[in-house]
C-alpha cells in the first residue's frame, strides 16, 4: 500500500476525516499510482467524503474505485471498493434519491463485497451482509432482511471468530446489530416474546466489548423496549448505553 494512502486511513482511525480526505485527494494526483493503489485511494476517499455528509461525491469516487478494481490483481481491493460502493449508493438512496437503480446498485456491489470476503476468509464480509440486512430492513423487506440477519448471528458464533482475541470483539459487535435487527423485524411481525428475546441477546454482545460506539445500537434497542411497553428495561439498556 502507497505510504500516503496508509497515513490517510490512521487519520481516519483517529478521527481526522478532513485531514485524510486532503491526503487522498493529494495522493490521487500523482500518475504512476497502481491500479490497486488508485482503487484503495478512491475507496478510502469515498468513504471521508461519506462520513463528512457529502453523498454525491462518496457515490461518484467510490463508483471509480469500483471500476479501476477491476483490472486490480488483490482480491481485498475489489472487496473493499464493492463495499463501499453499496454504503455509498445506500446513503444516496435513503437520504437523496429512492431510486430503484440506486438499490440494485447497492445490493449488487454488497453482495460481489460479501463474496469476495468469503473468499478470502475475511471477517469482513459479516459486516458487508449485514449492511444487506440493513437496506432490505430500510425499505420494509423484512423477510429477505430476516435470513441475512440470521446469517450474520450464526455465522458469528463460529469458534474462529469468537476464539481468537483480535477479532472476537468484532464479532460480538456486529452479532448484536444482527440481534438488534432481528428484534426489530419480530417486533414489527407482532411477536412480542420472540422480539424481547432477540433483543436481550443483542445488549449482552454489545456490552461485553465495552465499546462506547455501540450505544448508537443500544438506544435502538431502548426504543424497541419502549414499543414492548416495557419502560425499566428501556431506562436500563440506555443507562447501559451512557456508562460505555
Amino acid at each position: 500500500m502507497h505510504p500516503k494512502i496508509e497515513a490517510a486511513f490512521e487519520l481516519m482511525g483517529r478521527g481526522d476525516v478532513q485531514a485524510a480526505e486532503r491526503m487522498l485527494e493529494t495522493v490521487l494526483k500523482e500518475p504512476s499510482l497502481t491500479p490497486t493503489d488508485r482503487a484503495l485511494a478512491f475507496a478510502r476517499l469515498s468513504s471521508c467524503y461519506r462520513l463528512a455528509g457529502n453523498r454525491a461525491d462518496a457515490l461518484r469516487t467510490a463508483r471509480d474505485a469500483s471500476v479501476i478494481a477491476m483490472v486490480s490483481d488483490d482480491e481485498r481491493t475489489r472487496a473493499l471498493a464493492d463495499f463501499m460502493l453499496g454504503n455509498a449508493a445506500s446513503a444516496v438512496f435513503f437520504h437523496d434519491n429512492p431510486a430503484d437503480q440506486l438499490f440494485a446498485e447497492a445490493m449488487q456491489a454488497l453482495e460481489r463485497a460479501a463474496e469476495g470476503y468469503q473468499r478470502l476468509g475475511a471477517i469482513d464480509f459479516a459486516s458487508v451482509v449485514l449492511t444487506m440486512a440493513e437496506l432490505a430492513r430500510g425499505v420494509q423487506h423484512l423477510d429477505g432482511a430476516w435470513p441475512l440477519y440470521v446469517r450474520v448471528a450464526n455465522e458469528l458464533a463460529d469458534p474462529r471468530w469468537t476464539s481468537d482475541p483480535s477479532l472476537a470483539h468484532h464479532a460480538s459487535q456486529v452479532r448484536g446489530r444482527a440481534f438488534t435487527g432481528l428484534g426489530a423485524i419480530e417486533l414489527a411481525r407482532g411477536r412480542r416474546a420472540e422480539a424481547k428475546a432477540q433483543f436481550e441477546m443483542a445488549v449482552s454482545l454489545l456490552l461485553a466489548g465495552r465499546d462506547p460506539s455501540a450505544a448508537p445500537i443500544l438506544d435502538e434497542v431502548a426504543a424497541g423496549f419502549d414499543q414492548l411497553g416495557d419502560p425499566p428495561a428501556a431506562a436500563r439498556v440506555r443507562a447501559a448505553a451512557r456508562a460505555l
